[in-house]
C-alpha cells in the first residue's frame, strides 16, 4: 500500500477514536457556581480534626492556584495541540483530497493506460503481421539473392567466354590480316607478271608489225619479179637466137624465183613462229588475269566469310542501351527506382530503327519472377552520336 494513504488511514482512525471517546462528569459532583468556592469532604475532615481553616484555606488557594497554573498552562499547551491536531486534520484533510484527486487522475491515467495498451496490443499484432511477411519477404530475397547468385556465376562464365572468344577474334583477325597481306602480295606479284605479259605482248605485237612490213616488202618484190618474168616471157617470143641466153637468164631468174619462195617460206615461217608467239603470249595472260580473278574472288570471299568483318560490323553499330525503370520492389511494396546498361546493335528495318535486348537481363523480365513495372524511360547512348537519343516505344 502507498505510504501516504497509510498516514491518511491512520490519521482518520485517530480522529474517530476522539470523537467517540467520552468526558462525562461523574455523578454526584458537586459544581461551583458564580464564583462559589467548593470544599471537598476532605478538607472538611482536616478541619474537624483541629487543623486552622485558614492555614487550610490558603494550603488549598495555593494548591488551587498550582493547579490552575498547571491547568492554564496544560489548556494553552492542549490549545496549542488542538490547534495543531485540526492545522494537521486540514492538512491531511487537504492531502487526502489531493491524494483523491491524485487517485481519480490515476484511475484517469490507468484508464488511458488501458487504451494504450490496447492500442498497443494491436500494434503488436499488426507489427507481428507485419514481421511474418517481411520473414517472408525476407524467405523471397534469400531464394532471389541464389538466383542472381547464379545468374551472376553464369554472367561470370559468359564473360569468360566472350573473353575467350574475343581472344579467339583477335587471333582469327591475326591471322586474316596475314593471310590478306599474303594475298596483297600475291596479287602484287601478279599484276607485276600481268603488266610484263603485256609488254611482252607489246612487244610482239611490234615484232609482228615488223614482220608483216616485211612480208609486205616481200610480196611487193615478188610482184616485181612477176612483171620482169612476164617481160622475159613476152622477149622470147620475138628473140629466137638468143633462145640460149635467154635460157640462161630464165634459169638464173629461176634460180632467182627459187631463192624469192626460199625467202617467202621463210617469212611465213617467222610470221607463223610469231604468230605462235603471240597465241603462247596470250594464253598466258589469260591465265595470268584467270588467276588474278580467281584471286581476287577468294580474297573477297574470305573478306565477306570472316570474323573480322563480322566483328568490325559489330563494333561500328554497337551502342549502350541505358533503360530508367520504376517498380513496386521496395519494402512492404514501395516504388523502387533502378537503371539497367546493356551493350547491343542498332538494326534498320525499312525507315524503322530499333534495337534488341535479351528479356532475361532487362526490366521486362519474366523469371525468377516478373517484375511490378511502373513506368520505362531510356536512352541509345555511343561515342559516335552528338547526343543520347531518347527511346520511343519499348
Amino acid at each position: 500500500m502507498n505510504r501516504s494513504l497509510l498516514l491518511v488511514v491512520c490519521d482518520f482512525l485517530l480522529l474517530s477514536i476522539l470523537a467517540l471517546a467520552r468526558f462525562d462528569v461523574p455523578e454526584g459532583a458537586v459544581i461551583a457556581q458564580d464564583d462559589e468556592k467548593v470544599v471537598s469532604k476532605e478538607v472538611i475532615e482536616r478541619i474537624s480534626d483541629g487543623e486552622n481553616y485558614d492555614d487550610v484555606v490558603a494550603e488549598l488557594e495555593a494548591t488551587n492556584e498550582t493547579l490552575l497554573e498547571n491547568l492554564s498552562s496544560d489548556k494553552d499547551m492542549l490549545l496549542e495541540e488542538k490547534m495543531k491536531l485540526e492545522e494537521q486534520i486540514a492538512e491531511r484533510q487537504r492531502e487526502l483530497e489531493r491524494k483523491e484527486k491524485e487517485i481519480a487522475t490515476r484511475d484517469e491515467v490507468i484508464a488511458g493506460n488501458e487504451e494504450a495498451i490496447q492500442a498497443a496490443k494491436e500494434e503488436a499484432a499488426v507489427l507481428e503481421s507485419q514481421r511474418e511477411e517481411i520473414a517472408k519477404k525476407r524467405e523471397e530475397l534469400l531464394k532471389d539473392n541464389a538466383a542472381s547468385q547464379k545468374e551472376l556465376e553464369l554472367l561470370t562464365k559468359n564473360l569468360a567466354d566472350a573473353k575467350k572468344k574475343s581472344e579467339e577474334l583477335a587471333a582469327l583477325k591475326e591471322k586474316t590480316q596475314r593471310e590478306a597481306q599474303t594475298a596483297k602480295v600475291e596479287l602484287a606479284a601478279s599484276m607485276e607478271k600481268a603488266k610484263a605479259v603485256e609488254r611482252a605482248a607489246a612487244e610482239a605485237k611490234a615484232q609482228l608489225k615488223d614482220e608483216k612490213k616485211r612480208t609486205d616488202a616481200l610480196v611487193a618484190n615478188t610482184a616485181k619479179l612477176d612483171k620482169k618474168i612476164e617481160s622475159l616471157n613476152q622477149g622470147l617470143e620475138g628473140v629466137g637466137k638468143d633462145l640460149k641466153v635467154v635460157g640462161q637468164g630464165l634459169a638464173g631468174v629461176g634460180d632467182k624465183i627459187t631463192n624469192v619462195s626460199q625467202e617467202m617460206k621463210g617469212v611465213k615461217d617467222t610470221v607463223t613462229g610469231v604468230g605462235s608467239k603471240v597465241e603462247i603470249m596470250q594464253k598466258e595472260v589469260e591465265e595470268t588475269a584467270a588467276v588474278q580473278k580467281e584471286n581476287f574472288r577468294k580474297l573477297n570471299e574470305r573478306q565477306t566469310r570472316s570474323l573480322n568483318e563480322i566483328f568490325t560490323r559489330y563494333e561500328e553499330s554497337k551502342i549502350k542501351l541505358e533503360l530508367n525503370f520504376t517498380h513496386k520492389g521496395g519494402f512492404l511494396g514501395a516504388e523502387k527506382t533502378d537503371t539497367y546498361e546493356m551493350d547491343t546493335i542498332i538494326m534498320v528495318d525499312g525507315s524503322f530503327a530499333y534495337s534488341l535486348v535479351h528479356a532475361k537481363d532487362s526490366p521486362f523480365r519474366l523469371v525468377p519472377r516478373p517484375r511490378s513495372l511502373v513506368s520505362v524511360t531510356g536512352a541509345i547512348k555511343s561515342p559516335k552520336l552528338k547526343e543520347p537519343i531518347v527511346v520511343k516505344e519499348v
